[in-house]
């Protein structure tokens, strides 16, 4: 009988524990009720919805370059989003934030979908050396504190050290653990 407990008691604790995904140098944990769907250079997550509703998180795979200013991250915005959105092209709506080594550009748009809009929002977040991007498409409040909850848990990679060895040459040093990315520079 305690056996029996104890096993249904680790049954329902493991349940409850969200496991986390690891995509490029983005450690996430997809939100629940969501689904992930990973494609060869995207992550999607998409909540349960019903038709006509827009919810999904796109994680885009690591690219080896830094995002380190407003121009540069208006080009890959430009790059990795399709027709059916429309961002502010203009440098001043780019917010930037940084914490642990990271830095976040976002910026605020809106997206098609059907006949109904929705807020857009795409994020770029480096580590100095690598960077993904994180685009959000959400027509309500719900999907929103969602995404806020996501990103709550997200952690990034820091980058690889280099340090000199007694020779010459560069090795890298090994990278402590993840840290948690910077805040969301727009919600």
């Amino acid at each position: 009988m305690k056996q029996t407990i104890i096993t249904v008691l680790l049954f329902l604790f493991a349940g409850s524990i969200s496991a986390q995904t690891k995509f490029g140098i983005a450690t996430f944990t997809t939100p629940a009720g969501w689904q992930a769907n990973q494609q060869q250079h995207t992550m999607v997550l998409d909540k349960g919805q019903t038709k006509g509703q827009s919810c999904s998180i796109t994680i885009f795979s690591t690219e080896q370059a830094a995002v380190n200013g407003e121009a540069i991250f208006l080009k890959y915005l430009a790059a990795k989003t399709g027709a059916a959105m429309r961002f502010d092209k203009n440098l001043k709506a780019v917010k930037r934030s940084e914490q642990n080594g990271n830095i976040c550009y976002g910026t605020k748009g809106t997206a098609q979908n059907a006949d109904k809009q929705a807020t857009a929002y795409f994020y770029a977040v480096t580590n100095g050396k690598q960077t993904f991007f994180i685009q959000l498409i959400s027509d309500g409040d719900a999907c929103t504190n969602d995404f806020k909850n996501f990103w709550a848990g997200l952690l990034v990679d820091p980058a690889a050290q280099e340090e000199a060895a007694t020779s010459n040459a560069k090795r890298k040093k090994a990278a402590p653990a993840a840290v948690p990315a910077a805040p969301a520079p727009m919600m």
